[in-house]
């Protein structure tokens, strides 16, 4: 072990030793300098050794040797590799297709595995395979060195392979509760692992054929889109949607199953509502309150969900205007109409939930401010608030009465607005009427 003394002398007395005074010089800095000067030489010689090393990727290609297919994570690159998780793991090894013919006649690669960081094995073969009973969750690192790459000049990757189950999530995007029949609903699932021999089957309501989707047709679904929860699990999944509809009201129970992979049942229960439903409006600019106004309807069922439907303008007041809903269907204007008299304004078919064993038939009358409203023997007539700041709202049913409502119309006046409201079975007739007020100004000449 070397030592070093060092003492304080006056540079003035040479070979004096002084504990104190003005002109202490220390002669042992020279010998600390070189020292110093020596070590630093030393730490940068083995930096540079480190930063000349030579990493390579792993001499041997590595797989699951799983009957199910290889298995794939998001996580997964060159040095990461994902096993479907089973009571026992196979693991197969071959050389790598990137080695050269020199390297894959060289010996056999050395190579150390662990299992969550304890070592457990060697293997010091070209091929060949490992029988390993593991945990669900078990991370197996492997470690490898050859002669034509050894330390410190050369070294290989690390190889990780996790193995893990399945995890796959169930959920419905939208939209938010109330759900209504011809809605679009979205549902969406996402998977840790996906495989090209899985197929997902989801299926809208029980009993009924589902969609099949391969686990390698995935997609994006937006942050924003996951339930609470599930928003920082499925974000590093595989994800999966769907779009579907319900036609008819009731409690449905969506569900997901795996083909060719493991067991996934998952469900979604959701209740769909019925919804009140536009079929087509007729709008006309041409009535007045010296026009007398009657519209006609007869409806005629021709199955039991499919229903035809007529609106006839008796007095032909003028020119309408006729929107349809998508799923109904204009019937050709010159096949027999259901009724001869008047000018036809809407002749349709559309869809209906339950069979309407009758012919259902009404009129709407309007003269001046009096409205009159017919429908199967009903009768409903009353007069129209003429206040023109206001806009009314009026319920009539045969079988409920009246109702009447109203609310300051934020157009300010100049002009009244009138929803008259009739039901009749499952069909709902809305009727909307607006009043337009001129003031006529005088001057003298």
């Amino acid at each position: 072990m070397n030592v070093l003394n060092c003492e304080v002398y006056d540079r003035y007395s040479p070979g004096t030793p002084r504990l104190s005074g003005n002109h202490l010089e220390p002669r042992c800095w020279r010998e600390r300098m070189m020292r110093l000067l020596f070590f630093s030489s030393y730490f940068s010689l083995i930096l540079v050794v480190s930063l000349a090393q030579v990493v390579k990727p792993p001499p041997l290609m590595f797989n699951c040797s799983d009957p199910m297919g290889r298995v794939y994570t998001r996580q997964d690159s060159d040095i990461m590799l994902s096993c479907l998780w089973k009571t026992t793991n196979i693991f197969g090894y071959k050389p790598s297709p990137i080695l050269s013919t020199e390297e894959r006649s060289a010996l056999p690669p050395r190579c150390n595995w662990y299992e969550d960081g304890i070592w457990f094995s060697d293997t010091s073969l070209w091929s060949g395979s490992k029988s390993i009973p593991l945990v669900t969750g078990s991370i197996i690192t492997i470690k490898c060195a050859t002669v034509f790459c050894s330390l410190p000049k050369c070294s290989h990757q690390r190889l990780t392979i996790t193995v893990a189950q399945q995890d796959v999530k169930l959920f419905k995007i939208s939209p938010s509760p109330p759900i209504y029949v011809y809605g679009l609903v979205q549902f969406g699932w996402c998977a840790k692992m996906k495989s090209t021999a899985w197929k997902y089957q989801f299926s809208s309501k029980k009993g009924e054929p589902g969609i099949v989707i391969p686990s390698n047709y995935h997609t994006e679904i937006e942050d924003e889109a996951y339930p609470p929860g599930l928003r920082g699990i499925c974000s590093s999944y595989y994800n999966y949607q769907v779009n579907v509809s319900y036609t008819d009201p009731g409690h449905y129970i969506a569900s997901l199953t795996n083909q060719n992979g493991p067991l996934v049942e998952l469900s979604v229960i959701l209740e769909v509502e019925p919804a009140l439903l536009h079929v087509f409006s007729a709008t006309s600019n041409q009535v007045s309150q010296t026009t007398d106004l009657r519209l006609t309807w007869i409806l005629i069922s021709l199955s039991s969900k499919v229903v035809a439907f007529q609106l006839t303008d008796i007095n032909k007041v003028g020119a309408w205007n006729v929107t349809a809903n998508s799923y109904a269907i204009k019937t050709d204007f010159c096949s027999p109409p259901l009724s001869a008299v008047g000018s036809g304004v809407a002749r349709i078919h559309f869809l209906v939930d339950e069979r309407i064993k009758e012919v259902l038939t009404g009129t709407f009358d309007l003269s001046k401010h009096i409205v009159g409203l017919t429908a199967n023997k009903g009768l409903c007539n009353l007069r129209l608030n003429s206040n023109e700041t206001q806009r009314n709202t009026y319920y009539c049913s045969t079988t409920s009465g009246l109702y009447y409502s109203y609310k300051e119309n934020e157009t300010g006046a100049g002009s009244s607005d009138h929803n008259i409201i009739h039901q009749d079975q499952s069909l709902t007739y809305l009727f909307q009427v607006k009043a337009i007020y001129f003031v006529r100004k005088m001057s003298g000449l």
